[in-house]
């Protein structure tokens, strides 16, 4: 059975255009099963996506891996770290997900623009959620919008993967030495609380400076249990937002070239939108790549539009991509709305 799926995943990737193809890497099990398949079939290029709270050692590993496949993977950052963006949207959750807009899809958007990169690989598999069930070979993700996912073993098991990965003596992250499944972001949410702990003793340093912050961050917000908050509250944890009301009159510091598009054509709704964009804007650069006129760019860490390039399409106020277009709108915790 596994050859059978190694046959129909090399058979998958040589049928794609391998100029316009990258792996998206991760460093965990899937995705080096994704990454070896793909050297096999003459795919040249991938990247893994720094988030800047990786396991230590993981960047290491991953450069190893480079060497060891002969293939250039590229570390991508995202433009600002973890820990700035932190006090700006409180601590990420299953309910609060800022984390893979601005610190990972941001810069996978960039590097497929910049290299015309068409199709990302990846190690998505259907058993590792319910909610990766429905997923099938070939798959959009809305925050990557202009590139096709390509899952060459969307259908493999948890066994066939290790099988491969013991057929070809292939070497995985320490993560897994520790009893870890999966590796990735030190605090992701999505983590179960024994793989939490065990990351916090692999983490000691990351982990007692999180801590510290969810603690603060509890007592500011009027938490009632700080201790419960901090030790798994944190994980599926919605605050509410604290909604700042300001007259349209008193608006100040709205970019010169966002007013230009902002004419008397156009929806009133529309104008908010744009406006509360801009006044909101924290400058982490997640919705930059969505636009496809390349419109979008930051100006002295603020949201600006280049009136030359921008059609008026508005699709960076649609909740297609991200909700209302802004990652601050959706998931700062004090939001400036006009009257």
């Amino acid at each position: 059975m596994l050859e059978k799926k190694e046959i129909e995943a090399l058979y998958l990737l040589n049928s794609i255009e391998k100029k316009h193809t990258a792996v998206s890497f991760s460093g965990g099990k899937d995705s080096l099963v994704s990454l070896h398949l793909s050297v096999r079939a003459g795919i040249k290029t991938a990247v893994f996506s720094d988030t800047t709270i990786e396991p230590k050692g993981l960047i290491d590993y991953v450069k190893n891996i480079s060497s060891i496949l002969n293939i250039n993977i590229y570390i991508l950052k995202p433009i600002k770290t973890f820990w700035e963006l932190l006090p700006l949207l409180g601590p990420p959750s299953t309910n609060n997900r800022w984390c893979c807009p601005t610190l990972k899809y941001y810069q996978l958007n960039m590097f497929a623009k910049e290299k015309n990169i068409k199709y990302y690989i990846t190690g998505l598999r259907k058993t590792e959620s319910k909610a990766r069930n429905k997923y099938s070979i070939y798959g959009k993700n809305p925050m990557i919008p202009f590139v096709t996912e390509v899952n060459p073993i969307i259908d493999w098991t948890e066994e066939e993967v290790w099988n491969y990965i013991e057929k070809y003596s292939l070497p995985v992250s320490e993560e897994y030495a520790q009893g870890l499944n999966r590796n990735g972001c030190i605090f992701c949410p999505y983590k179960t609380p024994n793989e939490l702990e065990k990351m916090a003793k692999l983490e000691p340093d990351e982990w007692k400076k999180y801590e510290e912050f969810l603690r603060l961050f509890a007592i500011n917000m009027q938490i009632p249990d700080p201790d419960s908050f901090v030790k798994n509250g944190w994980r599926t944890f919605k605050f509410p937002q604290r909604k700042i009301m300001i007259k349209t009159n008193d608006l100040i510091n709205v970019d010169i070239s966002l007013e230009k598009i902002i004419d008397e054509y156009t929806p009133q709704k529309v104008k908010k939108i744009l406006k509360e964009k801009s006044v909101n804007c924290i400058g982490c650069g997640a919705c930059i790549p969505l636009c496809s006129k390349d419109a979008l760019k930051l100006t002295h860490g603020k949201i600006d539009v280049d009136p030359n390039k921008c059609s008026k399409c508005y699709d960076c106020t649609s909740s297609k991509y991200i909700r209302e277009g802004c990652i601050s709108r959706n998931y700062s915790i004090s939001l400036y709305i006009f009257d």
